[in-house]
Parts: structure tokens; C-alpha cells; sequence
């Protein structure tokens, strides 16, 4: 120990000098409140901020999940009639200032859960290690329409990846990446129908595998969870109605809308997509350009009047197009 520390400690030591007396407890000083460090270095701009913000902003507008056009199992429970028709008619919303990032965060979880819990795929080897499979590609379906998809094959072919398949549990697993609002409203009223019916079509994509599912799970996972307690999951058992529903309503809207557009034109086409229901939530997270954009975000956008009359013969067709699914449309 050197010299100076020995001294330090001499000085503090209690009466006795031996350096063995109980030391007093300082007081601290009589200062008031505590203030801010008073200490604050001139700021320079955010050419730093601006720096790393630019290559972000091309990685998100590049990702396969902002470059994805083509309807999906996600979107095919939708409860908005008028969502699903514009997707058929190959029409894109709006797109909102700014790049969004709350769907790069779930992108972000995903990725790691996937890495963790999936395996790794070797070097040129398309065969997943490990019992579990993550990011699962499967096949749920052709549509079909003869102008209005594919102009030389006339199908669209509905593919997507499930999150998490454990087949020693014969389970699905899908994540979701949530606010407290989502996650409150979840607890409260159950999933939503589009989350519910898209597992659906996952699990109806494995049985034509046959692999059909027992299981299927949606995990709730906290955007500001500290725990991993504070994850939520809802899970029940594999039943393929609400996909069949789903799959003969898509392809249901989407012949009425190539008969639409093979008698009167696209544009009939899209006024009578504009008289579709909306989401029965009052929610909607795309604005179409027969909207006009909310003015909050839990608000659903306004919709514009059609620019054509809609002739009788189309509007008797809208109630065919179900917004929810029903326990007894298989009764």
C-alpha cells in the first residue's frame, strides 16, 4: 500500500490515531436539491445521427418483408372486406411519411428468436439443424383469376413462413412484438380474427404437408417487457374452418372483381371495392387511395364516395363478402 493511501486513511481515522478506531460517517454536505450536472458540451448538429440513419433507412426499404407485394396468409383474415379487395386488386396503400421502425423492431426479434431457437442453416445446405424449425416456408395455396393476377400464369401462389414449428409437439409458435395496448386488448378480448385465422392457414398449409398441427400458439412479446414473465402467449387446438373460410372468401372477392372488370372496367372494380366494410375494430393500420388518411393513430381513415354509380347488379353482391368468421358457417 503506498504511502499517500496510508495517509488518506490515517486522516479519516476515528480519535485514537491507530488507525483502528471506528471511523464517524461524514456527513454530506448541506447542498439543497440536487440540480442537473451543470456540465453540458456545446452540441454540433446530428451530422452523426444523419450518418447512420441513411444506410438504416435503405436496409428497412430493402428488407423482403417492406418489399413484399403479393397477398399474404397475414392478410387473408382480415376483418375489412374493403382491405382484402384492394390487396386482390393489386392496389398498395399509401405510403405514410417516415420509415417505419416499430415493424423493424418485430423484424429485429424475430431474427434473433430465430437464430436461437431455429438452428442455423450450414454454408449451401437449405436443410435446417436442430429439432425445432424457424421461419418455416410453406405452400397454403393458388388463387386464381384470368387479368386481375398473374397475366401468364393466372395464379398467386400464397406462401408464407411460420415462426416457430416444433414438431415433437406437433405446435406452431408466432410471434408477436407488441405495445401495451395491443397486449391489454389481446388479454382482454382474446387475438384478434386476422392473427387467429392467419395460424389457421399456417396449420392448413401443414396438413396438406401432412404434418398436420395439434397446437397452435400465438406469443405475446412486450415491446418494454424487463422480464421474460411478462411475456403472454394464448394457444389452442388446431382447426382448419376458419382457413377454409378465409381462403373461399379471397377467392370469392376476387371472381366478383375480375367479373366487375371484365363487364364495366378496373375503375367499377374499385368503387365497388370502396363499398366494402371496413374493419369492424375502427382500426386499420393501411390508408387506401379511396381514404383519406386519419387524423390519430387509433382512428379509422375516412372514406371517399365512390367516382362511379355502382349498378344494383354489384351491390347485391356486397353482403356475400363476410367481414368475420362465424362458428356457424359450418353448421
Amino acid at each position: 500500500m503506498s504511502d499517500a493511501i496510508l495517509a488518506l486513511i490515517n486522516a479519516t481515522a476515528g480519535d485514537g490515531g491507530d488507525g483502528n478506531a471506528t471511523q464517524k460517517p461524514v456527513k454530506a454536505p448541506e447542498t439543497g436539491e440536487h440540480g442537473e450536472c451543470d456540465w453540458k458540451p456545446k452540441p454540433l448538429g446530428s451530422s452523426v445521427l444523419q450518418a447512420v440513419l441513411d444506410p438504416i433507412d435503405t436496409a428497412i426499404a430493402n428488407h423482403p418483408r417492406s418489399l413484399q407485394k403479393a397477398i399474404g396468409p397475414s392478410e387473408l383474415g382480415t376483418d375489412s372486406p374493403h382491405e382484402l379487395a384492394m390487396k386482390l386488386l393489386q392496389r398498395e396503400p399509401i405510403e405514410q411519411p417516415g420509415t417505419p421502425w416499430l415493424p423493424t423492431q418485430g423484424t429485429a426479434v424475430h431474427a434473433w428468436l430465430e437464430h436461437h431457437l431455429g438452428g442455423h442453416r450450414p454454408d449451401g445446405d437449405d436443410e435446417w439443424q436442430g429439432e425445432w424449425e424457424a421461419e418455416k416456408r410453406v405452400h397454403v395455396g393458388l388463387l386464381h383469376s384470368h387479368t386481375l393476377l398473374d397475366p401468364v400464369s393466372h395464379e398467386w401462389h400464397v406462401t408464407g413462413s411460420i415462426d416457430l414449428w416444433i414438431p415433437g409437439m406437433r405446435a406452431t409458435v408466432d410471434w408477436k412484438n407488441v405495445g401495451q395496448w395491443t397486449l391489454k386488448h389481446a388479454q382482454t378480448n382474446g387475438p384478434t380474427q386476422q392473427y387467429l385465422v392467419q395460424q389457421a392457414l399456417y396449420g392448413w398449409a401443414l396438413e396438406q404437408e401432412g404434418h398436420a398441427p395439434e397446437r397452435q400458439a400465438l406469443v405475446y412479446i412486450p415491446r418494454d417487457a424487463r422480464v421474460l414473465s411478462d411475456w403472454w402467449s394464448y394457444e389452442w387446438a388446431y382447426d382448419p374452418k376458419p382457413a377454409l373460410w378465409a381462403w373461399n372468401r379471397a377467392q370469392l372477392t376476387l371472381d366478383i372483381l375480375q367479373a366487375i372488370v371484365d363487364r364495366d372496367g378496373t375503375e367499377m372494380a374499385l368503387a365497388w371495392a370502396a363499398l366494402l366494410p371496413g374493419s369492424a375494430s375502427g382500426h386499420e393500420w393501411n390508408t387506401w387511395e379511396d381514404e383519406t388518411p386519419a387524423l390519430t393513430p387509433f382512428a379509422p381513415p375516412t372514406r371517399k364516395p365512390p367516382a362511379l354509380d355502382m349498378p344494383d347488379r354489384w351491390t347485391r353482391l356486397i353482403p356475400a363478402i363476410e367481414p368475420t368468421y362465424q362458428t356457424n358457417n359450418n353448421n
